[in-house]
């Protein structure tokens, strides 16, 4: 058998590569889902360990958050020290859906700049993350928390729609509600959530 009977019809290195890329690509995507149903599937079922968390400050979750994922423009504006009773794993992974958000739908023709301030209202604390990215259209504002939903903004962003259905399933088991709405300036978006304080 001639050598040219055996590659007829086989794809070109360069077809090769790019088909390896897409299978890579495909396999990464499949185990981020596959993460993201098992940390929801924790965070439905697990048991809530609450203790005393600080948010704000220079050792506070959300500075840790924004460090660990590179937020590039962070401002934390409210107290420091223990504020809110939580759990520190459920708590994290909010944070870090909502200011990986941020970062991975930042708007290409702008600096990104994420605000983050918190606030006790009485038994409550009220956390508010607001972005100056791509925005979620309005229509989209209650939808985004579905299972698998994306707003259209999400464009050719890789993501599995289980993010922000993992952020209301955390704040809901500490008693809040989460919502979404455009930024302040009519620019990005803005998360609001509350859990208990300590």
């Amino acid at each position: 058998m001639a050598m040219d009977e055996l590659t007829e019809g086989a794809p070109s290195p360069q077809e090769m590569e790019q088909l390896l890329n897409r299978a890579l690509i495909g396999a990464v995507h499949l185990g981020e889902m596959i993460d993201n149903m098992l940390d929801h599937a924790l965070a439905e079922g697990a048991e809530l360990h609450l203790e005393p968390l600080s948010l704000g400050g220079p050792g506070g979750l959300v500075s840790d958050v924004g460090d660990l994922l590179g937020v590039p423009s962070l401002e934390v504006r409210g107290p420091s020290g223990p504020i809110v009773r939580g759990d520190e794993h459920g708590v994290r992974q909010l944070l870090a859906s909502l200011l990986g958000n941020a970062v991975k739908y930042a708007a290409p023709e702008r600096p990104l700049h994420v605000h983050v301030d918190i606030e006790r209202r009485a038994s409550r604390v009220v956390v508010t993350v607001s972005d100056n990215g791509r925005g979620i259209p309005e229509h989209e504002h209650e939808t985004v928390f579905e299972p698998f939903s994306r707003a259209g903004t999400a464009g050719t962003v890789a993501g599995t729609g289980i993010g922000l259905t993992l952020c209301r399933l955390v704040v809901e088991r500490h008693g809040g509600t989460i919502s979404c709405a455009s930024g302040p300036t009519g620019v990005g978006t803005t998360f609001t959530f509350d859990l208990p304080a300590d």
